[in-house]
């Protein structure tokens, strides 16, 4: 049982990171530097959530979505 289960959390898993693949390709704005997250090691993945956890430190946005406040935008592809 537990087979099946985890079996079925990983399939469910696998079709997520390929929407998400699909729609960072498809938008223009997006860093292609996140198409390959998967072959960072551990310490990699931790420095770009910081990176991450920095720039949203920075972004204010109103209750009708638009950003009231940002800090400058980083091209994450030169990483």
């Amino acid at each position: 049982m537990v087979f099946l289960i985890q079996n079925t959390q990983n399939r469910d898993t696998d079709i997520l990171h390929l929407k998400v693949d699909e729609l960072l390709r498809v938008t223009k704005e997006a860093q292609n530097a996140m198409l390959g997250l998967e072959a960072l090691d551990l310490k990699e993945l931790e420095k770009l959530r910081k990176h991450y956890r920095s720039l949203g430190e920075g972004l204010t946005i109103d209750l009708d979505g638009t950003v009231v406040q940002e800090k400058g935008r980083q091209n994450l592809n030169n990483c």
